[in-house]
């Protein structure tokens, strides 16, 4: 980035006839537009359509477009606005779920097309040319940002079809130029096509050629590539225009290029012998892992001092003049009608490169101190999480070793107890082994967040260390929980939670009926006989009122992984339970609705593998689907076929 800064004697331009520059304003779907020469791209932040009319948003997104567009020039720009994807991504099936489903979908959409026309009415009444460009199809991003709410891949669909459509008629309707990009990077099932994808959300290049020709056909001759200003990334007015990816990020060529600019910066006396050994002592604390990262701030910190003192490339100071007594005013006149032709084509070059400058500046003087701050956050967060769990870890090894010595000194015998903590956690290792990694989608725990919204005394049998109360308090659901384990409870009143240690029965016999709004039992029911479970079930139906929901969450038996293989991890397991069992316990008790939903799929990678005849040339068909076959053998074998006798070794 450091290369870009260049000097010269040219100063800001004048817009001559010929110059059309295109603008393009938006979140981070404005951003593959940077692949083109022909556009001057402005990335605003996640803006939603919805929002951009309002001036007091949380991201600033109508302050920033108009921003941008009192400095471009009306007659000759164009402006194109990217803005849509993340209302459909998101914000639509948010407002969707947090209105209990009683505003529509449609009538969402046509709240959201509506709010983005009024911004368009403006740009209009003060003479903007401007475009509207559609949104892509869905992608495939799973919900990795964890939004308490996110429509399914099928929903999503017809949400983006909708948007795009109401969003096309409605610009047809006021006589607004659109791309309609949609039905080009659409595949039959309205999901993004893979060629034209940069990730599970995003376009690539390969849309940018479509563009251009609609843009050329439109306008007719008056765009074409020599006629309009170089791509760059802009900043106006603290814009920050562009986003870093985490798959953008290579540490070791920063190093490099931080390097060579010491080097060049040596090398031209900016830097004197002294500050050249520290910054060179603390790259290599930085290599050999070291350094922590107020070192490497310090480090980037010279190479923005020094970039905030020669970013502004303009030269104020240029003066034509000439020492001859006679001719020196024709050389002059001369050299001035030369130095404005040069001007007419350099200016436009010379200025996009200042703009550029200054937006890098821009956005290098905030780093320092966000990376300063969010590590600092991380960090704390982070060693709160550890200091938490190594206080219990130390409580359960304190307790046994104190329940070892008791024993012998009242028995004379030493007699040694499991560590459960360590125990658990060893056997999750093995849990993930045998079946694969958790999934994220579909999620007990968001789904029940959904059923127990707006609740203020829902009850956590068996919580555990806290995980549902915490997702439980950050979104606003009032909750406490119970558990047998009197250490866990310790834990979870650490760091803040409800949580007393008392056995399920005892309690719900000790509270008023009708006092809670809802049930949460998540891998307990199985480690209880079959008549303290109904004794639980009935006094969970008499405290609960009415509408409230129980929800209880066991090993699925119904699978042959977890009933022969993994139900076993856990030797406190009772008893498998199939959820015919527990639908008619629950039936008897009075509930109403029941139904069953099935959660954490096993991966693909567990499963036996599909033959896809049409992925493979034909000469190696019947090789690769022999070979697939037999490995899905293999699998059928070790499952149904296995040892007889399993033996365990080990030494001393």
């Amino acid at each position: 980035m450091f290369d870009v800064l260049i000097d010269s004697a040219h100063q800001f331009p004048i817009y001559e006839q010929d110059l059309v520059r295109i603008h393009v304003i938006g979140d981070s779907h404005a951003l593959v537009f940077g692949k083109s020469k022909l556009f001057s791209v402005h990335h605003i932040g996640p803006a939603t359509a919805y929002n951009l009319k309002n001036e007091n948003s949380s991201t600033n997104s109508n302050q920033k477009l108009f921003g941008i567009i009192e400095k471009i020039n009306e007659f000759k720009d164009i402006v194109i606005l990217v803005f849509g994807e993340i209302d459909c991504r998101i914000h639509i099936y948010y407002k969707y779920m947090m209105s209990n489903k009683t505003t529509p979908i449609s009538e969402l959409i046509d709240k959201t097309v509506s709010n983005y026309g009024m911004v368009l009415k403006q740009l209009r009444e003060i003479n903007i040319n401007f475009l509207v460009c559609g949104i892509p199809a869905a992608g495939f991003e799973e919900n990795i940002y964890k939004y308490p709410f996110y429509a399914s891949p099928e929903i999503r669909t017809k949400i983006f079809y909708e948007f795009n459509e109401r969003l096309k008629n409605f610009c047809g309707k006021n006589n607004y130029k659109y791309i309609n990009i949609y039905p080009i990077v659409s595949d039959k099932n309205g999901f993004l096509l893979q060629e034209y994808a940069d990730d599970n959300v995003h376009l690539n290049e390969k849309i940018i050629p479509f563009i251009e020709d609609w843009l050329r056909k439109e306008y007719k001759g008056r765009i074409n590539s020599n006629s309009v200003g170089e791509s760059s990334l802009n900043e106006v007015d603290g814009v920050d225009t562009f986003e870093i990816r985490d798959k953008e990020i290579d540490v070791e060529e920063i190093k490099r290029k931080i390097r060579e600019n010491i080097k060049l910066r040596k090398e031209s006396g900016a830097y004197p012998d002294d500050e050249i050994k520290e910054l060179n002592s603390n790259m290599d604390k930085v290599d050999q892992g070291n350094s922590g990262p107020s070192a490497l701030v310090k480090e980037i910190q010279h190479e923005i001092e020094y970039i905030n003192s020669n970013w502004d490339i303009q030269n104020t100071s240029y003066s034509i003049s000439s020492n001859r007594p006679l001719a020196g005013k024709a050389l002059v006149k001369g050299r001035e009608l030369v130095h404005d032709e040069v001007r007419r084509y350099v200016d436009p070059v010379i200025w996009k490169q200042r703009e550029f400058n200054r937006s890098v500046v821009g956005l290098l003087n905030k780093l320092p101190s966000e990376i300063a701050e969010n590590v600092r956050i991380n960090i704390a967060t982070i060693g709160e999480d550890i200091e938490n769990k190594a206080w219990l870890a130390n409580i359960l090894e304190n307790k046994s070793h104190a329940t070892k010595t008791n024993r012998t000194e009242e028995s004379g015998e030493s007699i040694d107890y499991i560590n459960y903590f360590i125990f658990s956690d060893e056997m999750s290792k093995i849990w993930t082994k045998l079946s694969g990694k958790s999934v994220d989608t579909p999620n007990i725990f968001i789904d029940s967040i959904e059923l127990f919204k707006d609740c203020k005394n829902v009850l956590d049998i068996g919580c555990g260390s806290g995980y549902f109360l915490k997702i439980m308090k950050q979104n606003g659901i009032g909750a406490y929980g119970i558990d047998l384990n009197e250490d866990l409870v310790a834990y979870c009143q650490k760091i803040g939670f409800n949580a007393t240690k008392i056995d399920a029965l005892s309690h719900l016999q000790s509270i008023d009926n009708k006092s809670l709004d809802g049930i949460f039992m998540n891998q307990l029911a199985e480690h209880l006989s079959i008549d303290n479970l109904f004794k639980l079930l009935k006094l969970s139906y008499e405290k609960l009122q009415y509408g409230s929901y129980v929800i209880i969450t066991i090993p699925n038996i119904l699978s042959m992984l977890v009933s022969a293989n993994l139900f076993y991890l856990d030797p406190t397991h009772q008893r498998q339970l199939h959820p015919e069992v527990i639908k008619f316990l629950l039936k008897s008790c009075g509930f109403r609705d029941i139904q069953e939903k099935y959660y954490q799929p096993i991966p693909d990678e567990i499963k036996l593998e599909k033959i896809e005849i049409k992925d493979y040339p034909q000469e190696v068909t019947i090789k690769k689907i022999m070979e697939i076959y037999n490995n899905n053998i293999a699998k059928l074998n070790n499952i149904l076929f296995g040892f007889r006798d399993c033996t365990v070794l080990c030494k001393k």
